[in-house]
Order: C-alpha cells, then structure tokens, then sequence
C-alpha cells in the first residue's frame, strides 16, 4: 500500500513537470516569434529608410539638373536675346526664342530627300506592277515570253483563218493558251455564223465585211478572255501569297509570345528559389 502510494506521488511530480516544461517552452516559442517579427520589422523599417534616402537623392539630383538645365536656357536666349537685339528693344525680347533666327539646313534637306523618294517612287510603281504582272501572266498562262508581245504578234499575223467555202484554219497553239482561245471560239461558231451568212444571200462585198467583222469580233474575244484569265488568275495568286504571308506571321508572332511567355515564368518561378539566380 505504501509502494503505491509512492509511485502515485511520483507520477503526480512527473506530470506537473511535464507541465511546467510545456509552459516554458511555449513562452520560449513566444519569444522566439516575437523576436523575429522585431527582426523583420527593423528590417522593414532600414529597408524603408533606404529606399527614401535613394529616392530623395534622386529627386534632389532631378531638380537641381532642371535648375541647371533653364538656368542654361535662360542664358542661351539672353546670348541669342543680345546678338539679335543690340538696341534691347523690348518688343523683340518678348517674341522668344520662336522668332530667333536659325538655320534650317537639315530640315529642307530632309524635306527634299523625301520628296525625291516619293517622286521616285511614283515614277517605280508603273514598272513594278508591269512586272508583278507579266511573271503571274507567265505562270498562269504557261507563256515563255512576254504577254503584251504575244497579243500583238496574234493580232497581226492572224488573218484570214475563215472562208465561206466551209474551210477554217486553225492555229499551231505550241503550248500557247492564246492560240487555245482563238481555236475555240473558231471551232464552235463559224458554222453557225457561216449559215447564218449564206442563208440571207447577201452580196460578195458584204460578205466580205461580214467575214471581216467576224474574224475582228474573234480576235478580240480571244484577247479578252486571255487578259481576263491571266489577270484573274494573277490577282488569285498574289492574294493567296500575300493571305499566306500573313498567317504565316501571325502565327509565328503567337508561337514566339508563348514561348516568351513561358521563358519569362520560368526565370520568375526560378528567381522565387534561393540561390538559383
């Protein structure tokens, strides 16, 4: 019974020093913390005063460079004021530096410079365009020479491909979509123009001028629809290069904002570690 009661009294000594050992230990946490947050805030606070002295160095160095700066304007128009007014006429002081005489070299010879550019321009764009055109003349309608010549030596060496006899002549087209043109439209109207002709009973001299008119109504549907397919087909070739061009830029404009947008995360995320940068 007394062993008993011994070991009770023991364990009742070992509590309250287990107690009294967690007390001391929160206070010493206490202290702790309140001793870092007093680190921190005196920290803060140099950090703070640093950050003023800096800043009020800086604006002290601002303002004494703008009072320099118009202490050196006022200088220069009281320079400028004496050169242009010996008499000190105050009518002349009063219209300010905007009346001072200077020398605009650099100006006019920019503005020349640009006008020469635009005249230059104006004068280029004929020529540019008539090459634009003449090589998407050249790869739509698979010519090897220049569009305006082969128009010209069609229209003049073309005659007489037609005769009320039922006979028509048709042209070696020698991969010349031209020559196609023309043999087509020859192909499927001259035997309903030639009846149309021979139906009325019309004289030899009108004849004649019938045949003539057609043969020109011909020439001149061949010309047109090669013009209109070869400018078609370039105005489709340039807009889709230039449609191309454009989404091809824009999409690498949005490749290169990902990936700087990505680049500029990591060096952020990395900065946020101790000792990496």
């Amino acid at each position: 019974m007394g062993r008993y009661k011994g070991f009770k009294s023991s364990v009742e000594a070992l509590d309250d020093n287990d107690d009294h050992l967690y007390e001391q230990f929160l206070q010493e946490s206490a202290a702790l913390e309140r001793d870092q947050q007093r680190l921190t805030q005196d920290i803060q606070q140099e950090l703070r005063s640093t950050l003023d002295g800096i800043m009020e160095t800086i604006e002290s160095e601002v303002q004494h460079n703008r009072r320099q700066r118009e202490a050196n304007e006022n200088a220069n128009y009281q320079a400028g004021t004496n050169i242009h007014n010996p008499n000190h006429n105050p009518d002349i002081a009063r219209q300010g530096p905007l009346f001072v005489r200077r020398r605009p070299y650099l100006q006019i010879f920019i503005r020349n410079l640009l006008l020469l550019d635009y005249f230059v321009v104006l004068l280029l764009f004929p020529f540019s365009l008539y090459n634009i055109l003449r090589c998407g003349f050249s790869s739509v309608t698979f010519s090897e020479t220049d569009f305006v010549n082969d128009i010209l030596t069609y229209c003049r060496y073309v005659n007489d491909f037609v005769s009320l006899e039922g006979s028509y002549r048709l042209i070696d087209v020698n991969m010349d979509l031209l020559s196609k043109f023309h043999n087509i439209i020859v192909y499927y109207t001259w035997p309903t123009a030639r009846s149309v002709i021979l139906t009325y009973g019309l004289s030899d001299q009108a004849q004649n001028t019938i045949l003539s008119g057609y043969q020109l109504l011909v020439k001149s549907g061949a010309v047109l629809i090669y013009l209109l397919y070869g400018i078609g087909g370039t105005v489709y070739l340039t807009m889709a290069g230039f449609f191309f061009s454009i989404c091809l830029m824009i999409t690498l404009v949005r490749r290169y904002k990902n990936v700087q947008r990505i680049v500029a995360a990591s060096i952020e995320s990395s900065a946020r570690i101790p000792g990496v940068l």
